[in-house]
Order: structure tokens, then C-alpha cells, then sequence
């Protein structure tokens, strides 16, 4: 059954929770009648009279409000559905707006030169080699980083590559690419210090990283006698080492590697591993230790997610949103939004403003609710 699509937006309920809303032509088979969520019933009715189905989840755990009875005879053709897209257009008129299962929303952009911002923002939806299409990023040339969410606060995530070394039981090394995965980001975009922590698992294990041509002070060293001292959600030194990043890095190489080859933990720990990944993603586990394998490639590589920051570059001598507004003609923030300086420092970002909803970065992307 086809289903026409719109864009995605987070809408905060009064009770903190976020909703998110999906319109539809035709519902798809399987979907069962459900709750229908306390808030906002005004833009759910405002939807409703324009003949959409509206579908509606609850918040990021899944959980969904409680029902007001006395509004529930006005949402018959609510459903409850697993993905959510909102009916305020994300992707600039004519433009891709998804790929896969994936939003892509404006400055951020497919094909056309007219569907982004810039070339930073222009993004590759390969449906050629995947079903879903999957979509990608090109970091430097011929060198491309899945994307796996985007979201307007100025953030997206992305999967890269695991460092490890692996030995033998006799000591010899069998498996090393510690120097092979870099990141690359330029311009207004850099790994979030705040979101990301740089990780080192193992039990014979030291990894630093060097990050804008710098290599770090920090790292981890570690060494553990045995299995039975490691503790599952725990990374406090004994098997799973985690430190802070420093803020606005675009370049990063990691280095890991072994005191002892591995020759007393071989048993439980063949390999050391480190990564800078979303801390709140990673949940240290002792069977890693053994066989790291998450968000494998298809080569079978083991990769993380890393939440990146990305930002509006500033103009030539502007460093200020007072500044940027006087230049219509790039001043990237739309009709009924405001802007701020962005998490990472580099540029600047984009907001509806209160009372509104939607694409701040389109010309009349913000509606009032």
C-alpha cells in the first residue's frame, strides 16, 4: 500500500516528553488503533481537517501519554506507529526529503545543487547498493561515513571505525589497524565534546589519540589479571577506560596497542580496542573484550556511532548573529526564528522561534501551532 510521506519535527509536550507525528494518505496494513497522545491536539485537528490520517508515537522510550476521554471521538483514524514523520515539510519544494528510513532535512541535502546549503551539507543516498537505501557523507575524497540520524538542534550522528590490535596465543600479531580510521571533519563541523568519549577496551591494552596534527596527553593504559574482576556496565579502568575529548576537533587518529602481546588474557581478551563513540550509546559489556561487534559493515568491520556538531559558517569578518542577519542574501535562519551561536563555537544555528514549529533553515519553514 503507498503511503505518501511528509518531513519529521520534535514537538515538546507541557510534561517535557517529546511526541512526533506522522501523516498518511493510507494507513498500512498491521498498524492496530491506539492511544491517542494528550498533546497538541490543536495541530493534530488542524491536520485532521486537511484530510490526513495523522499517526502519532510517543516519546523516545516508546512510552505514550495518557488519553483525555474527552477528545478521543475527535481521532478515530489515530494509529500508533514505530517511525514518525510530522506534516511540516523538512527538504526544501522538489527536493529528496528521505532516504531509507532517514529525514533529511534542509540545510542538508540530496542530489540537486539547489536541495543544500553548501557543499558541507550535501549528502549521498545510495539505493543501489542497499535495500534500504542508506545515507552517506563524504568526509574527504573517496572517503564516505554512514549517516544514521540528523537532527535540526545542530548535531548528527555517524558510524566510524573501530581501532584494534589482535594477537595470537603465542603473541603474534594477527590483526592491526590502528592508524587506518581517522576522522575528518572541516569547516563548521567537529566532533561533540560533550556527547562523545573517547573509549579503550581490553586488558593489555594502551590507546591515545591524536587529534588537528596534536597528539593527546590523555589516554588509557590498562591491565586486569583476569575475567572475574570485570564487572558488565562498568568502565572504570578494569577492562573499559573512558576520558573526555577536547572541544571543536575536525581531525583524529587513534592508536592502540599491546604491553604483552596479549599472552596472559588470550583466553578472554585477544584484542584491544579503542574508539571515541557517543557515551550515552556505549554500555561496557566483557563479552566485548572477547569479540567487539556492533554496527558491523559489510566486510563484517565493527563500527561506532560519533555524534558530530555542525553549524552555519560565519561570513568573512561577521562572528556575531547581529552581524549575520544584516545579509539576507546568506543569513541562513527563515521567517519566525532566531539565531544562536552553536554548541561547537564555528558558526551559528538556526531556531524556531516560540510558538512555532518546524524548519527553522527554510524561508517559512517555522509555523505557528
Amino acid at each position: 500500500m503507498m503511503m505518501m510521506i511528509a518531513g519529521i519535527v520534535p514537538l515538546v509536550a507541557s510534561s517535557g516528553q517529546t511526541l512526533r507525528f506522522l501523516r498518511l494518505l493510507d494507513p498500512p496494513d498491521g498498524i492496530l488503533q491506539g492511544e491517542v497522545p494528550s498533546v497538541p491536539y490543536t495541530l493534530l485537528r488542524a491536520r485532521m481537517t486537511q484530510g490526513y490520517f495523522v499517526k502519532s508515537v510517543g516519546d523516545d522510550q516508546g512510552k505514550v501519554p495518557p488519553v483525555e476521554s474527552s477528545d478521543q471521538d475527535n481521532f478515530k483514524t489515530l494509529f500508533l506507529c514505530p517511525t514518525a514523520i510530522s506534516a511540516f515539510p523538512m527538504a526544501k519544494l522538489g527536493c529528496q526529503e528521505t532516504c531509507g528510513n532517514l529525514l533529511v532535512s534542509y540545510p542538508f541535502g540530496i542530489g540537486n545543487r539547489n536541495c543544500y546549503r553548501d557543499s558541507n551539507f550535501e549528502l549521498i543516498c545510495n539505493d543501489t547498493y542497499y535495500n534500504p537505501p542508506k545515507l552517506f557523507r563524504e568526509v574527504m575524497a573517496n572517503v564516505e561515513v554512514e549517516i544514521i540520524n540528523i537532527s535540526l538542534q545542530g548535531q548528527f550522528r555517524s558510524l566510524h571505525y573501530v581501532s584494534r590490535d589482535c594477537y595470537n596465543s603465542q603473541g603474534n600479531l594477527t590483526y592491526q589497524d590502528s592508524t587506518r580510521y581517522i576522522f575528518y571533519y572541516e569547516n563548521t563541523f567537529s566532533v561533540s565534546d560533550t556527547e562523545n568519549k573517547f573509549t579503550a577496551l581490553g586488558c593489555d591494552t594502551q590507546a591515545y589519540f591524536i587529534t588537528n596534527g596534536i597528539q593527546s596527553t590523555t589516554g588509557c593504559i590498562m591491565s586486569c589479571p583476569n575475567e572475574h574482576v570485570l564487572n558488565n556496565g562498568s568502565c572504570n579502568g578494569l577492562g573499559c577506560c573512558q576520558t573526555s575529548i577536547p572541544k571543536g576537533f575536525q581531525y583524529m587518529n587513534i592508536s592502540v596497542s599491546s604491553i604483552n602481546n596479549h599472552t596472559s588474557v588470550q583466553d578472554f581478551n585477544p584484542c584491544g580496542y579503542a574508539f571515541i563513540t557517543d557515551y550515552n550509546w556505549y554500555n561496557f559489556s566483557i563479552s566485548d573484550l572477547l569479540n567487539f561487534n556492533h554496527y558491523k559493515d559489510e566486510t563484517g568491520l565493527s563500527r561506532v556511532p560519533v555524534v558530530v556538531d555542525w553549524a552555519i559558517g560565519w561570513e568573512t569578518n561577521i562572528t556575531s548573529c547581529e552581524e549575520a542577519m544584516k545579509n539576507q542574501s546568506t543569513y541562513a535562519c527563515g521567517n519566525n526564528s532566531i539565531c544562536g551561536v552553536s554548541k561547537s563555537g564555528l558558526g551559528y544555528s538556526c531556531n524556531c522561534s516560540q510558538g512555532y514549529l518546524g524548519n527553522p533553515y527554510l524561508q517559512y519553514g517555522c509555523q505557528g501551532t
